[in-house]
């Protein structure tokens, strides 16, 4: 029988980020010079991943500063998600 405190879903704060956070980080960062958003796909798996590292000043960010696909859809899906 599981315990209570097995049952918990517990964010962590990581003390450094990720490969993969640093990965959509330059992604997003490189919109600018590059003219070219992520696809959905990626910009999806890039929401997740800031949310999952707790990073909500990178992600309103990106959101902020429009270097996602459909800012105002991935919103809807990151609270979504968030709440969940």
């Amino acid at each position: 029988m599981l315990c209570d405190l097995c049952l918990v879903d517990v964010k962590v704060r990581l003390t450094h980020r990720s490969p993969l956070l640093a990965f959509c980080d330059a992604i997003m960062a490189s919109v600018e010079a590059t003219g070219a958003k992520p696809g959905s796909e990626l910009s999806t798996e890039c929401v997740e991943c800031a949310l999952n590292e707790n990073r909500l000043d990178l992600l309103s960010h990106w959101i902020s500063q429009d270097r996602s696909v459909k800012a105002q859809n991935l919103s809807r899906t990151s609270v979504s998600i968030y709440l969940c």
